[in-house]
């Protein structure tokens, strides 16, 4: 199979991993509407999830199919990702304010979520214990409970419960039980399907590449699973709501790292590869401070901002394929 061939089926596993995650989303909105229960405590749950379900596919199945790499390869990459390509483009459509309450927390969140994923990849064991896992999953607990002392709060304006309260009322959603149950159902299957001949595929892309799993991680994958926090800042810019579009990037990092990152480490015996343990999860650390930067000092981010940002992205991700070693594409 061409190089070709591998590239478009992993970009058609991808598109349907973010159709598939909708579809769990709403349909799990739907039955918490039909059985009363309060939309905001399923958004702190599993619709928060449900945003990293790509990312928590991709590196459940990469560690089954023997890639670790492209597992956390995906979580640092995502990060990246989110940080500089999806606010660079929603900084393009309208400039992105950052004074706004909960905003800051978030941003405090974030940094404090990818200095913990950082300082395990560097300084941790190699390989991952289960030790790891239980402190990434008890920071996103600890995360998830604060927002729920928040939302306790009904004249909060933190972005990330005004977007929860507001779930709602999303267009599109099931009209019954049975239809919701059904979204879920068949969000699940399409997510694990498509994750299976995605990582699969994407593994065979790399070996005629011949670069590394990680890589493809840091990069494909990064950018296919971060399409879901992509189209929700995009509709946060353009309903001229950019404070949303920045809480939910920083909910993402908080949520892929520590969420997904502890997933994949409850396996045990992960290794990190070289290439993460250095560069690239300096790079990620370093985005991360520089978009929570721009919101502790209540700087707006703005066209300009954003083209230097997608430009850093694209830098590195040259500087990425660069780095490896024998890169001898065979098309």
């Amino acid at each position: 199979m061409t190089v070709y061939m591998s590239g478009a089926i992993v970009i058609a596993c991808l598109i349907v991993m973010v159709l598939a995650a909708d579809a769990l989303i709403r349909g799990a909105i739907g039955v918490a509407r039909s059985l009363k229960i309060s939309p905001l405590l399923v958004g702190l749950t599993l619709v928060a999830l449900g945003t990293s379900a790509p990312e928590l596919a991709i590196a459940l199945q990469a560690i089954a199919k023997g890639a670790p790499g492209q597992a956390l390869g995906n979580i640092t990459g995502s990060t990246i990702a989110s940080c500089f390509f999806v606010v660079g483009i929603a900084a393009l459509i309208a400039p992105l304010a950052t004074a706004v309450p909960g905003l800051t927390r978030g941003a405090l969140a974030a940094v404090a979520a990818a200095a913990l994923w950082v300082g395990l990849l560097n300084f941790g064991p190699n390989p991952f214990t289960r030790t790891e896992a239980y402190i990434l999953l008890g920071g996103l607990a600890a995360y998830v409970l604060i927002l729920a002392l928040i939302s306790r709060n009904p004249k909060s304006s933190d972005p990330d419960i005004v977007e929860l309260r507001d779930i709602k009322d999303m267009p599109g959603l099931p009209t019954n039980f049975f239809s919701a149950f059904g979204a879920i159902i068949f969000g699940a299957a399409a997510l694990t399907l498509a994750s299976h001949f995605g990582v699969g595929q994407s593994i065979a892309l790399a070996k005629v590449l011949g670069v590394s799993d990680e890589r493809i991680g840091l990069s494909l994958l990064a950018i296919g699973t971060s399409l879901p926090e992509l189209a929700a800042s995009l509709v946060a810019s353009f309903r001229k709501r950019p404070d949303l579009a920045i809480g939910n990037v920083l909910g993402s990092v908080v949520f892929n790292v520590l969420g997904v990152g502890g997933a994949a480490a409850l396996a045990g015996g992960i290794e990190a590869p070289a290439r993460l343990v250095g560069f690239d999860s300096l790079i990620m650390l370093a985005c991360v401070l520089a978009l929570s930067t721009f919101v502790i000092l209540r700087r707006k981010i703005g066209f300009l901002t954003g083209i230097v940002m997608l430009t850093a992205y694209g830098a590195y991700l040259v500087g990425a394929v660069l780095q490896e070693q024998n890169w001898t594409p065979g098309i």
